[in-house]
């Protein structure tokens, strides 16, 4: 659904991993150089994105409702149309 809609969007040149499975630790992909989206603040936290943007898409749940944008590189997004507008401010 998500990659689906990059695509439409124009964002096909940019390659989506999608993560599967119990742990929600994403340290396991080297993110360094990228951009991460997630709306689980952990996700975020663990892995080692450039840029990372929180999808806050179920406000006040107990996963992203303390989240802080707190430097240049960390963003927060309410739907997919922000995060394709931080996305492009990120890469022009």
């Amino acid at each position: 659904k998500k990659r689906k809609l990059l695509i439409q969007n124009g964002y096909g040149h940019m390659e989506y991993i999608g993560l599967e499975g119990r742990t929600m630790d994403k340290s396991m992909v080297d993110m360094s150089g990228g951009i991460m989206v997630d709306d689980n603040q952990d996700n975020l936290n663990s892995c080692n994105a450039t840029y990372k943007i929180m999808l806050i898409n179920n406000p006040n749940s107990e996963w992203n409702n303390s989240f802080v944008a707190d430097d240049k590189y960390t963003f927060i997004a309410y739907d997919c149309f922000d995060v394709m507008e931080i996305i492009d401010s990120i890469l022009s």
